[in-house]
């Protein structure tokens, strides 16, 4: 094993953590989307007031916004632990 390993599997860790509290960020992500919606609409979700493009719009920019963050996070992570190159040293 080499010396980050440990490291390099709690940040694994982390990732997995994430992706599975993901779906229940997206189901409040996504309720907190519809209800804002449906303020500024001023209507109720009827089928014959729902607007499926935009719906389906929220929906995938809600999701992909959760999985980039999640990315970025367990990238800043890894760029933060990584060490840093060290010269060649002449004795």
């Amino acid at each position: 094993m080499g010396e980050g390993s440990g490291i390099a599997g709690g940040i694994a860790g982390l990732v997995l953590f994430g992706f599975v509290l993901l779906p229940a960020l997206v189901a409040v992500l996504l309720f907190l989307f519809f209800t804002v919606m449906g303020m500024i609409k001023g209507t109720d979700f009827r089928a014959a007031t729902l607007n499926l493009p935009i719906l389906f719009t929220g929906v995938a920019v809600t999701v992909a916004t959760i999985v980039v963050l999640l990315l970025v996070a367990a990238g800043l992570l890894g760029r933060g632990l990584t060490p840093r190159r060290r010269g060649k040293h002449t004795a």
